[in-house]
């Protein structure tokens, strides 16, 4: 009887701690909106960027998004938002076709055999939209994880200036829009109850934005016959850290 006894509290016991857990879970709409500001750190590989663009950019993001649904200390949600790194400018030196061992963006310039100066610049943005998990460790305070993708387009230029007499065309081109992975981590601090902060760190896998572009002729230089005339860039996955503020609206 004292066995049968302990199995009914045992399973009372369990049955209470269900019916607890159930009473705590539920879909919860918690909309949100904020902006971040930050750096984005950007590499490229060797003599495709590496030494010829900015590798570090202010970064700016704008979102919305909501939780969803609530289970104990836990939350999931959604968000949205435009992303944009702000333009870059950059100096390359390189020196005479003699001595050159790092080709220009990955091309070998035969139409330029002085030293000359390029000035560069970078810049990109995006679109995106990210599942959000929330971490309740006080009150206030909440851990969190992101995963998601991005559309994002980044944009080059680049220019040669090695002889002020002579006009070199400015070369514009850009990577298209690519859909890129990226996650990310943070910690969100609520300041009053509707107001709060957010640190957080993103990583995106920009390597897929790989561009290419011809090279502009100085004007009335002739096309040569074996000229691989293209510049090209190719970027690393990139990461960053950032600093931001949102309104919670219920």
């Amino acid at each position: 009887m004292d066995s049968f006894s302990s199995k009914v509290k045992v399973a009372s016991f369990l049955f209470s701690a269900l019916l607890a857990t159930t009473a705590s879970a539920g879909w919860r709409i918690q909309p949100s909106a904020g902006i971040d500001l930050g750096i984005i750190k950007q590499s490229f590989d060797t003599s495709f960027g590496e030494n010829h663009f900015h590798q570090h950019a202010p970064n700016g993001n704008f979102y919305v998004g909501t939780k969803l649904y609530e289970y104990l200390n836990f939350s999931v949600g959604v968000e949205g938002g435009y992303e944009h790194r702000f333009r870059q400018q950059d100096q390359a030196f390189y020196p005479t076709l003699e001595d050159v061992t790092v080709p220009v963006l990955g091309f070998f310039n035969p139409l330029n055999p002085d030293p000359a100066l390029y000035l560069s610049n970078v810049s990109a943005h995006a679109w995106h939209l990210n599942v959000e998990g929330f971490w309740a460790i006080c009150p206030q305070t909440e851990l969190t994880a992101l995963l998601g993708v991005a559309w994002m387009t980044m944009y080059f230029d680049t220019v040669a200036i090695s002889d002020p007499t002579v006009a070199t065309p400015i070369a514009r081109w850009n990577s298209g829009s690519h859909a890129l992975f990226r996650m990310g981590i943070g910690i969100r601090q609520m300041i009053t109850q509707h107001f709060g902060a957010r640190l957080q760190a993103t990583w995106e896998n920009s390597s897929k934005l790989n561009a290419t572009t011809a090279v502009p002729l100085p004007l009335g230089v002739a096309s040569p016959q074996n000229l691989q005339d293209n510049y090209s860039v190719k970027p690393k996955n990139s990461y960053g850290a950032s600093v931001g503020f949102f309104f919670q609206f219920a």
